[in-house]
């Protein structure tokens, strides 16, 4: 259990934390975001399995992004958000052993509360963070309990003191249009770069 903690739910602890967030309802979109976000998504969540110069030159295309939401760390989230990229070398990317890497998402639970999951056939990593306002493009996170799953039925549960974390400072947020889809888009340095979507339901 110590080396599972070490080895898998440590790096995810240090390296992926998010926000709450209701979002806005017109787009946001800049004319660089869309293609940004398709070489994104090309090179995939682990971004270490790419080279490093597809590492390098997603970051600079991120760090040139405009148009972006002028109070990012203020903007609501709620729901699902999958992860689209990372450069996190570690479990926070999805990366467990080797070429094998899980499903990371972010599900917000409530105006403070959200839990970040790797999620690999029957076992799923949970850890649950509350955020707070660090300033308008920036935020704190403070990481509270772990829970390991297995076929959904928690197996181990490990509390934490609530008073570490890490801290990440959005890109760029807003809402972009892909096809028939409105998404709401977060580009963050944890300091790694990480690039997450959630589907908006505009019926809600």
């Amino acid at each position: 259990m110590k080396r599972l903690f070490r080895v898998l739910i440590l790096p995810l602890l240090l390296g992926n934390a998010a926000a709450w967030v209701s979002f806005p309802k017109q787009p946001q979109t800049s004319t660089a975001i869309l293609p940004f976000l398709e070489s994104a998504r090309k090179l995939g969540p682990v971004g270490t399995f790419r080279s490093m110069k597809d590492q390098d030159d997603v970051l600079s295309a991120a760090k040139q992004l405009s148009g972006s939401d002028p109070r990012p760390a203020d903007v609501p989230l709620q729901g699902v958000h999958r992860l689209v990229y990372s450069g996190a070398p570690g479990a926070s990317s999805g990366k467990l052993f080797g070429k094998v890497a899980g499903q990371v998402t972010q599900t917000f639970v409530n105006s403070t509360h959200f839990i970040n999951a790797v999620e690999w056939g029957p076992l799923k990593i949970e850890l649950l963070a509350r955020r707070q306002r660090k300033n308008a493009k920036q935020l704190d996170v403070f990481f509270e309990e772990t829970t390991i799953r297995v076929f959904g039925q928690p197996v181990s549960s490990k509390r934490l003191p609530g008073t570490s974390g890490g801290s990440w400072k959005y890109l760029w947020v807003g809402v972009v249009e892909e096809g028939s889809n409105r998404k709401l888009v977060r580009v963050m340095e944890t300091p790694s770069l990480f690039v997450l979507e959630h589907v908006l339901d505009d019926n809600k």
